[in-house]
């Protein structure tokens, strides 16, 4: 009876090591490159780099809400976000913090869309919840 051809076990221990090491690595470039695709703007530079260029695109933007803009219809709501004179309308699905109100300080997380106009359809919300030392923003921020 013929014995099977043995294969050494370093050189198993080799390709497995590599294997593991590949998908690793893979992994990790994965995950850099989404977290890098996620772009951080204020409002006005957003506006000023041209809203088109960043179609489609995961985006970060910072700004404030504009007064008496809040507005809520079957679940969705919306608002316009300013900075230095530039806005911009947001959608929200999911119910924002309660500390969206006039005047405060957001950054919203979303895809900008064009439908009739460009919105930021937001995923997450964070408002910036200000201590009592803090002085009030410029006026021209809420523009």
């Amino acid at each position: 009876m013929e014995q099977p051809a043995q294969v050494p076990i370093r050189g198993v221990k080799l390709v497995v090591t590599t294997l593991f090491s590949m998908a690793a690595a893979g992994g990790y470039h994965h995950i850099a490159t989404s977290r890098a695709d996620t772009r951080y703007h204020f409002v006005d530079t957003l506006v000023a780099e041209g809203l088109r260029a960043n179609a489609g695109r995961e985006l970060k933007i910072h700004g404030f809400v504009r007064a008496g803009s809040v507005t809520e219809t079957a679940g969705k709501h919306t608002f316009q976000l300013v900075y230095r004179g530039a806005g911009l309308r947001v959608t929200v699905t999911n119910p924002p913090p309660e500390a969206i109100r006039d005047h405060a300080e957001v950054i919203v997380t979303g895809r900008l869309v064009e439908d009739g106009g460009w919105t930021l359809a937001g995923s997450v919300v964070v408002a910036k919840c200000g201590g009592y030392r803090e002085r009030t923003p410029a006026k021209n921020q809420f523009q």
